[in-house]
């Protein structure tokens, strides 16, 4: 997947062209506009697309027709007009995402702006048996899209962590025979009758991020996403566009060598990987009775430890202070190689100013100085739900604007 190509950031505004036989393009370009921004007004889309007013009046009266558009009443135009609003109708077309770790796989249906109609999260190993996983995702995705059937779904998208090769377009998962070990994306679209694409699950949370107005500063630097989970990835951005992870191999920020708190060296994710502290909290119960995780002992979740670390517990304190010093090591590895302006560390971690603080303390004595002043570590300004999840969110944007740029709307 070409991340680059399709969320670049542009230097200027993009154009349409004004010749009848462009009216394909000009139309997605129009659409994208609308996506983008969420209320549009005809107005404003001439001046961003350089369309002639007359071209976008007759742009807008054929996806109005096609039910593609709607108008929403009077919004605030320049110099305090009121101008007619226009936005995507919601009632038309929806897309499946699904993430895939090797603990959990969720999956949720969205509409066309990519907001969340319904989703579930399903505790499940997905490769002590694949085959199997692979038809338990199946049933799943399609009970879900059974869930609104006057949608019509513009596909599946799969944001992957774990044992699966990315490679050419194709997705492979090593060890499993078959035309589902070969090319995943190729067996699902076949059994669901749908177009299905997959991706590492960071990538699609960067393209996510570079979709949302709050983070339109990502397409003026380089940024780099770190993404915590079961496994540890990465995305890399340069002023919007999107490179794709070492090797096309989920996880392999998560196999970096750093050393543990006894000057031992271990893989990244054995130190920060959300089933490995789950695993460690319950071991160290036995020494903190008094812990507020001891009543949860026997369900523990990602979601307890980390509010654990929000309440002060010391349990969750000290676990969480390892996974921070781990990833200074991984970080100040990346900020020497990529110069980024700004590291964002997101989901299955505390996102929370004392952990933030926590990996600059251990940073501190890695980098030098004028480049830890040049980096700025950043926590995502909401709290990670899987109703919100940004990896899925991802997904379904990038599967949206991949049919208005193909037209199959």
């Amino acid at each position: 997947m070409a991340f680059a190509e399709q969320n670049g950031a542009p230097r200027r505004k993009k154009r349409g062209n004004n010749f009848e036989s462009m009216q394909q393009s000009n139309r997605a370009l129009i659409l994208q506009l609308m996506k983008a921004q969420g209320v549009s007004t005809r107005k404003g889309l001439a001046e961003q697309s350089g369309l002639q007013a007359a071209t976008i009046s007759i742009i807008v009266a054929e996806l109005m027709e096609r039910r593609l558009v709607e108008e929403t009443g009077l919004v605030e135009g320049d110099c305090g007009r009121r101008l007619t609003g226009l936005r995507l109708r919601r009632d038309q077309y929806c897309t499946a995402a699904v993430r895939i770790t090797p603990s959990y796989y969720a999956v949720g249906l969205y509409d066309i702006n990519s907001a969340c109609l319904a989703v579930e999260k399903t505790i499940w190993p997905f490769f002590d048996d694949p085959a199997r996983s692979l038809e338990e995702v199946l049933a799943a995705v399609r009970r879900f899209l059974g869930l609104r059937p006057d949608l019509q779904p513009l596909g599946a998208a799969f944001a992957l962590q774990g044992g699966f090769w990315l490679e050419d377009g194709r997705c492979a998962l090593p060890g499993l025979a078959g035309e589902a070990g070969a090319d995943l994306c190729a067996w699902f679209s076949r059994r669901l009758g749908l177009p299905v694409t997959a991706d590492l699950a960071a990538d699609y949370s960067a393209y996510c991020y570079t979709a949302r107005p709050d983070y339109s500063y990502l397409k003026k630097e380089v940024f780099l996403y770190l993404l915590v989970s079961d496994t540890v990835d990465y995305s890399i951005l340069d002023h919007g566009r999107i490179y794709r992870g070492a090797l096309g191999l989920p996880g392999s920020l998560g196999q970096l060598t750093v050393f543990d708190e006894a000057g031992q060296p271990a893989p990244l994710e054995t130190l920060c990987g959300n089933s490995v502290l789950l695993r460690r909290a319950a071991g160290l119960l036995k020494e903190y009775p008094d812990s507020a995780l001891a009543a949860r002992a026997d369900g523990l979740r990602s979601r307890d430890l980390i509010n654990a670390f929000y309440a002060g517990d010391p349990v969750a304190v000290q676990l969480y202070g390892g996974a921070a010093a781990a990833l200074a090591q991984a970080l100040a590895v990346l900020i020497r190689l990529l110069r980024p302006h700004r590291v964002l560390l997101s989901d299955e971690i505390p996102q929370n100013e004392t952990f933030l603080d926590m990996v600059r303390e251990d940073l501190r004595p890695l980098l030098e100085p004028r480049l830890l002043a040049r980096v700025q570590l950043l926590a995502p300004s909401e709290e990670r739900s899987t109703a919100r999840d940004s990896t899925m969110i991802g997904g379904s944007m990038y599967l949206t604007d991949r049919s208005i740029r193909e037209l199959r709307l």
